[in-house]
């Protein structure tokens, strides 16, 4: 019943990766936003 840590482990790599991308892209975003005021 329990999935094998196998194919456990490829999908919860994805979800940090995806975290980092969105947190970078608010970083810039921010970034733009105290620039142009």
């Amino acid at each position: 019943m329990i999935p094998p840590p196998s194919s456990r482990g490829p999908i919860t790599r994805p979800v940090p990766a995806k975290t980092k991308v969105f947190s970078i892209l608010d970083r810039a975003r921010a970034a733009m936003d105290q620039s142009y005021g």
